[in-house]
């Protein structure tokens, strides 16, 4: 009886274990915040879904894939559509280390620095890349369109809070429905 008990509890052990190092893939934050004609916004998403893949890469091709992808952030447009009577006014990319391949050099020290202290090479699954985006718009805006589902095919949710002059809400987005409604009349379009 005892050793079944011994047993039943590691078993235990072992599923909550597993449970507790699950995470929820594809999910990103996005904080929309208002003042007079200036908008703020602030998106979080998990690296390895944005670049779509478990663990820092080995070989050239998964390498040449970070790298575009860097360059894709660089674009307003890849994210957010922002309205054509609005301008841009700062887009800042915060890329996490492991992910910063300056040369070619300086990417294969720092993955053998990376290497040297494990073998496995996982990164930190909570590693966000996190995206800063500033515009004025000279007119009243009551929606945006996020285009990032487009082009980062590995995110499934954004949970989105904002706090403009129409009022302040929180949705969540997905690839069916990607357009924030900032009225309060609709929320989400498909």
């Amino acid at each position: 009886m005892k050793v079944s008990r011994k047993l039943g509890v590691s078993s235990c052990l072992f599923l909550f274990c597993i449970l507790l190092s699950t995470k929820l893939h594809g999910k990103g934050t996005l904080t929309i915040t208002q003042s007079d004609t200036s908008w703020y916004m602030q998106l979080n998403m998990p690296v390895l879904d944005l670049f779509n893949m478990d663990t820092i890469p080995r070989s050239q091709k998964l390498k040449a894939h970070i790298k575009s992808s860097l360059l894709l952030l660089n674009n307003s447009s890849a994210v957010v559509s922002i309205p054509e009577q609005c301008n841009m006014t700062k887009l800042n990319v915060l890329i996490p280390k492991e992910y910063q391949f300056s040369s070619e050099y300086g990417a294969k020290q720092h993955l053998r620095d990376i290497y040297a202290l494990n073998d496995i090479a996982y990164v930190n699954e909570n590693t966000d890349v996190e995206i800063t985006l500033m515009f004025s718009c000279a007119d009243e805006i009551n929606q945006l369109d996020l285009t990032l589902f487009d082009t980062f095919l590995g995110f499934y949710t954004v949970d989105v809070d904002w706090k403009v002059n129409l009022g302040n809400g929180k949705a969540e987005l997905s690839a069916s429905s990607t357009t924030v409604y900032f009225s309060n009349k609709k929320m989400l379009k498909s």
